[in-house]
């Protein structure tokens, strides 16, 4: 009774100061204030429905749908007015509790893309043009450094594994996609025994 009684005077506490929120286990989350951006902390999940079904039929209430579901996260992280703030967590997986990506939105802008999915780490200027991290191959650490449109990504010795034009991000990406399917497994290997055998 208790804790109804405090979920309700929070509910009421909260429309009075023009918020709107979502509770869950005594946690408020996922507010809205009254010009409609979101406020605090907040979690998007997905919904599996496990068991479904009507029942009841013949009975005073009438016959009523009844589920039974599980929610996975999807992504948790805070807001500032509409914007996101901090590190954001990001799921994906069959059953979606596989944390794939950790997004940090700074307040200048920038961000830093912590990709374990994809093996990349990438921090990122407010207006993209400086783009600078690490992609993690399984023989070496291929460092990302994007500058004027032009990207460069190098060996930890410094020799050059490629280069390339990009004229936004995607460029980017579908190359770090290439690394991740092992299209340039063969050249990353040649570079490597051609180091091993020249010492």
């Amino acid at each position: 009774m208790t804790n109804i009684l405090t979920i309700l005077l929070l509910t009421i506490s909260l429309t009075t100061y023009g918020q709107t929120c979502d509770t869950i286990d005594g946690k408020l989350i996922n507010c809205t204030d009254t010009a409609g951006l979101r406020q605090g902390y907040w979690e998007l999940t997905k919904k599996k429905i496990l068991v479904s079904g009507y029942g009841g039929l013949g009975s005073k209430e009438g016959c009523r749908y009844f589920e039974k579901a599980e929610y996975y996260p999807r992504s948790k992280g805070a807001y500032k007015d509409g914007k996101k703030i901090g590190t954001w967590d990001y799921y994906s997986g069959e059953h979606l509790i596989s944390l794939d990506r950790k997004i940090t939105y700074y307040e200048d802008g920038s961000i830093k893309d912590d990709n374990s999915a994809d093996r990349y780490m990438l921090n990122i200027s407010s207006d993209t043009t400086v783009i600078t991290g690490q992609f993690y191959h399984d023989l070496d650490s291929i460092r990302i450094n994007c500058r004027e449109n032009k990207c460069l990504l190098t060996f930890t010795s410094g020799q050059e594994l490629m280069s390339f034009q990009i004229s936004d991000i995607d460029k980017l990406e579908y190359e770090l996609l290439r690394l991740k399917i092992g299209v340039y497994d063969r050249e990353i290997k040649k570079t490597h025994a051609n180091k091993v055998y020249s010492k």
